[in-house]
C-alpha cells in the first residue's frame, strides 16, 4: 500500500489507463461476442422453424404414420423449449449494454488523458483523478462482466491473429453457450434422419 501511495501521480494515471484499456477492450470483444451468439441463433431459429412448418404441412398433404406424427410434435415443442431458453439468455440486449459501456468507459479514459494536459497543482490533479475513479467506480455497479473469453481475447489478442493460431483452431474457445448452439445443429439433423426414417419403415411394412 506504502509503494502505492509514494507512486506519482502520472504513473498512477497511466497505470489506470492501461487498466481502463483492457477492460473498455475486453467489453468490446464480449459485445461482439453476445451479438454473433444472436444473429446464429436467428439462423438456427428460422431453420427449425422451416423444419417445423415442412413437416406440418407434409402431415396434411400425406396419411402421415403415428410414429412421424410424434416426431413432428417432438420437434416443434423442442424448438420451442429452445426458443425460450434463448430469449432467458438476452444475448442482443446484453450486446448493446456492453458496447454502451464501453463508450463509458472510453469517456473516462478521455478525462484521465486531459489530466496530462492540465497545468494544475498536484493537489489539484489528485482531486481529479480521484473524482474520475469514483464515477468509474460507480459505473461499474450493476454491469455484468466480461466473460474470461473476452479477457483472453484482449490479452492474446497477437497470437489470436497469428497464423499458428488460426491454424490450431483454438479460436473456438469452447463454452456453454458454443456448446448448446453448436449441438443444435447436431440435434436438427438427428431429428430430420428420425423423421425419414420412420417414413421409410411404414413404407417397407405396407410394401410387405
Amino acid at each position: 500500500m506504502n509503494n502505492y501511495l509514494q507512486i506519482s501521480i502520472s504513473e498512477r494515471i497511466n497505470k489506470k489507463l492501461n487498466s481502463l484499456n483492457i477492460v473498455r477492450n475486453a467489453r468490446i470483444a464480449a459485445g461482439k461476442r453476445l451479438a454473433g451468439y444472436a444473429a446464429l441463433w436467428d439462423v438456427l431459429f428460422l431453420i427449425m422453424n422451416i423444419i417445423s412448418a415442412t413437416m406440418l404441412i407434409y402431415s396434411l398433404i400425406q396419411n402421415e404414420t403415428e410414429t412421424r406424427l410424434v416426431i413432428s410434435a417432438t420437434f416443434s415443442l423442442y424448438s420451442l423449449i429452445i426458443q425460450y431458453y434463448c430469449s432467458t439468455q438476452n444475448y442482443k440486449e446484453r450486446a448493446i449494454k456492453f458496447h454502451y459501456h464501453q463508450i463509458q468507459l472510453e469517456r473516462f479514459i478521455t478525462e484521465l488523458q486531459k489530466l496530462f494536459l492540465f497545468r494544475v497543482s498536484h493537489a489539484e490533479k489528485l482531486r481529479r483523478y480521484e473524482e474520475i475513479m469514483n464515477s468509474y467506480h460507480v459505473c461499474l455497479q450493476g454491469e455484468e462482466n466480461h466473460s474470461s473469453v473476452d479477457r483472453f481475447c484482449e490479452d492474446n489478442k497477437k497470437y489470436i491473429e497469428s497464423k499458428n493460431f488460426r491454424e490450431n483452431k483454438f479460436y473456438h474457445y469452447i463454452n456453454i453457450d458454443t456448446v448448446v448452439m453448436y449441438s443444435q445443429f447436431l440435434i436438427i439433423i438427428i431429428f430430420i434422419v428420425l423423421y425419414f426414417y420412420a417414413g421409410s419403415e411404414a413404407t417397407n411394412e405396407t410394401s410387405i
